[in-house]
């Protein structure tokens, strides 16, 4: 039986959009969090939230980041997805309005490779012991896709 907070969260997402800013990397851990099942996390999230538009979007982002997107000196792109297209075209605006270009890499199936996405990692990071003898690792900024949104 549905708790009344859950008809009320079902009520006030219909015909919403909703942004998944959710990360599968785990930062402490240094290693990917792995969700249970095929589906995504985004997936989940719209599976529960049927009359919402749901748009994976600001990921791959700090918080840092996210307050300052000029911080790091250079343009920041950030992947988006998601089902529709006017959800996605809402989410692109905010993006821009907040100081980010964004990069469409199309329906919510992408999210699998948004989540592998890592936002900016520093060097220490992609160093690990698998690392290969020869090989120097660097500060290394990651969002899939190849085209962008204008």
């Amino acid at each position: 039986m549905a708790k009344p907070e859950d008809t009320m969260i079902l009520e006030t997402t219909k015909g919403k959009v909703v942004i998944d800013t959710t990360n599968l990397f785990n930062f402490r851990e240094g290693k990917f969090w792995e969700p249970e099942g095929s589906d995504s996390v985004v997936g989940q999230v719209q599976a529960a939230l049927p009359g919402a538009s749901v748009v994976k979007c600001f990921n791959t982002v700090t918080a840092v980041v996210m307050k300052n997107p000029a911080a790091p000196g250079f343009s920041i792109t950030l992947p988006i997805a998601g089902d529709d297209l006017a959800a996605k075209a809402k989410v692109s605006a905010l993006a821009k309005q907040l100081g980010f270009e964004t990069i469409d890499l199309g329906k919510l199936e992408m999210t699998l490779t948004i989540g592998r996405g890592r936002g900016y990692v520093p060097a220490e990071m992609n160093r690990g012991p698998e690392t290969t003898i020869g090989v120097i690792p660097i500060d290394s900024i990651f969002s899939p896709g190849d085209r962008k949104s204008t």
